[in-house]
């Protein structure tokens, strides 16, 4: 296929609105977890700057269970972002559509079959890989692209920093885990979507189409 184009979506916050479940979860295995300190944690790799927290006495075990039969169980239940349905309808013709996510591959895939969205993405990269830039790597090796082939779709500043590192540039949705005074450093290198149906007119303009 000539001239392929990439949209590389995040899960969280842009699909699914899980972010208050995603604190439930930090503060059940952290002490101390704020809203306003969850929102911060994703200035980074979450898996990076969540490390630095001080845990609760919980065992593996434990939060195991509770991710198994507790936490997943009712993000199943929750419903997809408000209008994202028809978005992923409008651009799935015309792109290439996968997912780089910091959640579990197998439980993005069950989320996307129930609601009828898995037939828009080709693949899904999940937290099987911590490093979302080392998965921004397979992407352009496994699609055989170039970074200006690609765009991210995220919420969060760390995914943005991970993506301009391999020089692919980001669409932010200010719907998700983070608000717009996060990005103010990177005012003029993002382009921001206020509602799921701006993205639609903003890809196509990006890659001229």
């Amino acid at each position: 296929m000539q001239n392929k184009k990439i949209i590389i979506w995040d899960f969280d916050g842009v699909i699914v609105d899980s972010r208050e479940m995603a604190l439930e979860l930090t503060q059940y295995q952290f002490e101390n977890v704020t809203e306003d300190l969850h929102r911060d944690l994703f200035n980074g790799n979450i898996f990076v700057e969540i490390a630095k927290l001080q845990k609760k006495e919980r065992t593996t075990e434990e939060f195991d269970t509770f991710v198994q039969t507790n936490y997943w169980p009712r993000k199943m239940n929750l419903i997809p972002v408000p209008g994202i349905r028809e978005v992923l309808e409008a651009l799935s013709n015309d792109f290439i559509m996968v997912i780089n996510s910091s959640s579990a591959g197998k439980n993005i895939l069950d989320y996307l079959e129930k609601n009828g969205f898995s037939h828009y993405f080709q693949k899904i990269y999940g937290k099987e890989i911590a490093s979302k830039e080392e998965k921004f790597h397979l992407i352009l090796k496994e699609f055989k692209v170039f970074p200006n082939d690609c765009l991210l779709i995220t919420d969060t500043v760390g995914d943005v920093l991970e993506a301009k590192s391999l020089n692919i540039s980001s669409v932010v949705v200010l719907w998700g885990y983070q608000l717009r005074r996060h990005f103010d450093f990177l005012e003029k290198e993002v382009i921001f979507a206020e509602q799921p149906v701006e993205l639609v007119e903003i890809i196509r303009n990006y890659f001229k189409i």
